[in-house]
């Protein structure tokens, strides 16, 4: 138990069902004063969500009083533990935005520093441009409220634009994070974010792969 988190080597525990132990792709966590929040971008498939559960998982496996799927772990004790996972239209009369924005509001309402919030392509159901504005005000008010957050986003506009920010010396609370690639493949590894890498999502690669090559003239 610590005042900081530290994992070293996590792995989703839900991944051994389905994966060969030795093709589960382990990462570490830290969490501390001046590493407050993560955004975490890179393409479709490529771990992040994975990576978002196995935080969740080990936090509420560790505060239960039981083994974290980890080679080691200095974790903080949260008082709130806080998913926010995309989910279907609780009513047909309601979009999926204004659904989100009524349970990101109820979550939000709770959100302070001893908070650990889990965020997964969060206002994804508007554009891109409006994603972009919305995912900045929510950053710019997690960073003023103390609490602990990973993001996960497709917005790589605004990995850039926040990469930019800390190059100029304009954030410190927020970092980033990559589910790298390397040469075109996924790697599932997730990696401090140094700009440059690839901002595609590999979205093309993924529907071939599982059976829509056809849209793109490649066999089926």
């Amino acid at each position: 138990i610590a005042e900081h988190t530290r994992i070293t080597r996590l792995y989703n525990p839900l991944l051994i069902e389905s994966l060969p132990v030795k093709r589960v792709v382990p990462s570490d966590v830290w969490f501390d004063g001046s590493h407050r929040i993560y955004v975490l971008t890179g393409p479709n498939s490529g771990g992040k969500s994975v990576y978002l559960l196995a935080v969740g998982i080990a936090q509420i496996l560790f505060q239960s009083g039981m083994p974290v799927p980890a080679k080691s772990a200095e974790m903080k004790i949260y008082r709130n533990i806080e998913p926010h996972f995309i989910e279907q239209t609780k009513k047909d009369s309601e979009s999926r935005l204004v659904n989100e924005s009524v349970r990101l509001k109820e979550i939000l309402d709770k959100v302070g520093a001893e908070t650990l919030l889990l965020l997964d392509e969060t206002f994804s159901s508007t554009s891109a441009y409006d994603a972009r504005f919305l995912a900045e005000a929510l950053l710019n008010h997690l960073s003023s409220c103390g609490c602990h957050a990973v993001y996960v986003t497709h917005l790589h506009e605004l990995t850039v634009r926040l990469h930019e920010k800390k190059q100029r010396g304009e954030e410190t609370a927020i970092h980033l994070l990559s589910a790298r690639v390397d040469n075109g493949r996924r790697t599932f590894e997730i990696v401090p974010y140094e700009g440059g890498e690839t901002m595609s999502s590999m979205a093309r690669d993924i529907v071939i792969e599982n059976g829509l090559g056809f849209l793109f003239g490649e066999n089926k």
